[in-house]
């Protein structure tokens, strides 16, 4: 038994030394984690101040009567009330619409279109530019858009009000547009209306581009407008549209408004997805049918998502601070480490997810017009927000490698962008944005986080124009209103949209 011991205990030695050593290495794992988490935290660049009467513009803090409210939130309801439908490919669409609004336009804001100097671009793009006192200084340049997305005869009845009616009810106006963008739009002819009355001179030259065909790709209204401007050998210190909100009650564990600001935005690409054959009689088919073959298609892209990219969810998280929730900073402040289960550790919210990969999205499918037919040829749309990092080609290569399927062709389907450039938080543009947020609401200790825009805007197409665009419309949103963006029951209610002028108003008075 001693000779058995003697021989047993030598072997035991090596074990207890690697359960040390592992020991040793999960603590300094656990250390460096906590390390990195704890000092994940946004550095504060933008200079806090109390405003005063020396330094800001009477203009900063000027505020509406109730009649007054009522006279802008009208007209914000009358804007609505004209259906401002683009379609692709077809500029003349609803040109009696948009004829319309822009009269409408002139007619509510009479001192804006005498004051600036206007151009119009292909009938209904308006670019207004205001002269500033130091031509030494870059000029800034303010985006919205002035159509909509169409409603579909299927959703009308699950509107409570008619879209295009422009109702005033319970602190909301509600219609399409009211969100996307004539709120924008709009909100920055308020401000710009009284500032004018209110004798500001801006330091700089500001103009404005209101882009008619935004929804459908900017093709004459944004692309020409930067064509123009770009023909004249302008550019700009800072470019801002829409896009980014005031958050509340949407971001988890932050009960608090969060301001967003997009600092650049996913690119764009559909893909059309087609198979042919020879039409038939349904009861004699094929192996696979033209539909079963794109259907099969659109499957394997699906099941197959793009990797994750966490580092503009990770700019997003450490904006908010001590505010986020210890794990999805330790996660973002690890993501050498964390990025392959980022999935089961970010919370399967839809705009924080679409953050972390380019996104796939079939949209339309197509094969026979009656079920007793063989389709003689079948189609798929398939919509991708390509992240940073990725572009077109690497999507038309990763979709066909899925597929595999030489009897299935790729094309592009519409218009098509690259992700754009990611614009700096700590340039002077953020930080005048970042200020007047903070300033409007009253609140030095606001939460304002960097946020990618997932969906396309305008700025893609003046990216060229400048070194910083940004992405806020000054509105505060939650989770009820948020969902009106190109769905059913579009609103703004009227105290943020209210608030989102004061924006504009403050906005201006710095430039």
């Amino acid at each position: 038994m001693d000779s058995l011991s003697s021989f047993s205990h030598p072997k035991r030695k090596p074990r207890w030394l690697l359960v040390k050593w592992l020991l040793i290495g999960v603590l300094i794992l656990i250390t460096v984690l906590l390390i990195n988490t704890y000092r994940f935290t946004a550095p504060e660049t933008v200079t806090r101040h109390k405003p005063t009467e020396t330094n800001i513009h009477p203009l900063a803090t000027y505020s509406v009567t109730d009649e007054e409210a009522v006279a802008i939130t009208e007209r914000l309801s009358k804007a609505i009330q004209f259906p401002t439908v683009s379609v692709r490919n077809h500029p003349e669409a609803n040109k009696e619409a948009f004829a319309g609004f822009t009269q409408f336009l002139e007619q509510s804001y009479p001192q804006v279109f005498q004051s600036l100097s206007l151009t119009r671009i292909n009938e209904h793009g308006l670019l207004f530019h205001w002269q500033g006192s130091n031509p030494s200084l870059k000029p800034v340049l303010f985006l919205s858009h002035s159509d909509v997305v169409p409603v579909p005869e299927s959703q009308r009845s699950q509107w409570t009000y008619p879209p295009f009616a422009g109702v005033i009810d319970q602190g909301f106006i509600h219609g399409r547009g009211a969100l996307d963008d004539k709120a924008s739009l709009m909100g920055w002819l308020e401000a710009l209306n009284t500032a004018l009355t209110a004798n500001l001179q801006p330091a700089r030259s500001i103009y404005f581009a209101f882009g008619q065909d935004e929804e459908v790709g900017g093709q004459y209204g944004a692309i020409s407008i930067a064509k123009h401007l770009a023909d004249q050998g302008i550019t700009f210190e800072f470019i801002l549209d829409e896009g980014s909100y005031i958050t509340e009650g949407m971001v988890p564990n932050i009960k608090e408004r969060v301001a967003l600001i997009g600092p650049g935005e996913k690119g764009y690409l559909s893909l059309k997805l087609t198979a042919k054959s020879d039409a038939g009689h349904s009861s004699k088919p094929p192996k696979l049918t033209t539909a079963g073959r794109i259907a099969k298609a659109v499957a394997n892209i699906q099941a197959n998502p793009f990797p994750v990219d966490l580092t503009y969810t990770a700019t997003f998280v450490k904006g908010l601070g001590d505010e986020a929730p210890f794990v999805q900073r330790m996660v973002m402040a690890n993501r050498w480490l964390f990025e392959p289960i980022a999935d089961y550790v970010i919370p399967a919210i839809p705009e924080l997810q679409a953050t972390m990969r380019t996104t796939i999205a079939p949209t339309m499918l197509q094969g026979s017009d009656v079920d007793n037919v063989l389709p003689g040829l079948s189609s798929a749309i398939i919509n991708f927000r390509i992240l940073p990092g990725d572009s077109i080609q690497k999507v038309i290569d990763r979709t066909r490698t899925l597929i595999d399927d030489p009897e299935v062709t790729i094309e592009i389907y519409g218009n098509a962008s690259e992700p754009s450039r990611i614009s700096s938080t700590e340039s002077s543009g953020y930080q005048i944005l970042a200020q007047s947020i903070r300033e409007t609401l009253n609140d030095d200790t606001i939460k304002i986080a960097p946020m990618i825009m997932i969906g396309a805007t305008d700025a893609r197409h003046y990216e060229h124009l400048t070194e910083q665009s940004y992405r806020f419309i000054g509105l505060t949103l939650t989770k009820e209103t948020v969902n009106g963006f190109h769905g059913v029951n579009e609103k703004i209610g009227v105290e943020s949209y209210l608030e989102s002028i004061r924006f504009y108003q403050r906005l201006l008075s710095k430039l």
